[in-house]
């Protein structure tokens, strides 16, 4: 079968309850605070208690005894569970005020603009009352723009958001300690992608609706060994060079 894989960083404070689920290379260094986006999603995660770490069997090769520890593992599920259509706002709570601090009525706390509608619009955050997080742009009530999200589970995501869901560019910090930078699509991991597992090796692959499809590459954590990936799954051992082929393909670098 075909693996899932799964996708988190840094907020403030604010996020909400949406319908479609919950769930690199670093991300670029922080201008304002000196620490890498990683860095700071982190330490945003330090001391969270619950793991969803799985056991990794390691597949062997159909060719030699190469093994490595990412194949057929069972991945964490990425959804989210907000859902605005239940929390809008409205006229009769917020009347045509254009700004707004420390409002109730949304499923939790926002604080940020509002439009002539009351719906939250332009920047702003939000602390639902499930304990998710979101600051970032908002569009006609809903999350559309840039924004970052920290879920109720310990994952984070920083990238593009359109009407509510995760489309477009992002990164997501999984609670687990693994990372996924690359695109989405209607919330689901969509596209080219680079996948870091918690133990330092790195897959590159392109995903549909949120599965692995077609050829992919991973290195070891040392970056001394690459194996080819169908769907996910390890097939054989290969050369850096297939492994940067490949990678060239995607339209990727080889990852550092």
């Amino acid at each position: 079968g075909r693996s899932r894989s799964v996708g988190r960083a840094e907020l403030r404070s604010l996020i909400e309850s949406e319908e479609d689920s919950k769930s690199i290379s670093a991300p670029p260094k922080s201008a304002d605070s000196g620490l890498s986006n990683i860095d700071r999603a982190r330490s945003l995660l330090s001391g969270t208690s619950r793991s969803r770490s799985r056991s990794r069997p390691r597949m062997q090769s159909n060719n030699t005894s190469v093994h490595s520890s990412h194949s057929s593992r069972e991945m964490p599920q990425d959804r989210e569970s907000f859902n605005d259509d239940s929390s809008r706002g409205g006229e009769s709570i917020y009347n045509d005020s254009t700004r707004r601090k420390s409002s109730k009525g949304f499923g939790g706390q926002f604080e940020g603009d509002l439009n002539s509608r009351g719906e939250r619009h332009g920047f702003g955050t939000f602390v639902a009352d499930n304990g998710n997080e979101y600051e970032g742009e908002w569009k006609n009530d809903k999350r559309d723009g840039q924004g970052k999200a920290k879920y109720n589970t310990g994952d984070v995501y920083i990238g593009n958001w359109k009407n509510c869901k995760r489309h477009g560019h992002g990164t997501m910090y999984i609670e687990n300690g693994d990372i996924y930078e690359g695109g989405w699509s209607n919330g689901f991991k969509d596209g080219v992608g680079k996948y870091i597992w918690r133990d330092g090796e790195i897959d590159v692959s392109r995903y549909s609706s949120d599965y692995r499809v077609g050829e992919g590459a991973r290195w070891s954590d040392d970056g001394q060994r690459a194996f080819r990936l169908i769907r996910g799954e390890v097939q054989e051992e290969i050369s850096l060079r297939e492994a940067e082929r490949i990678a060239g393909s995607l339209g990727l670098s080889v990852p550092k």
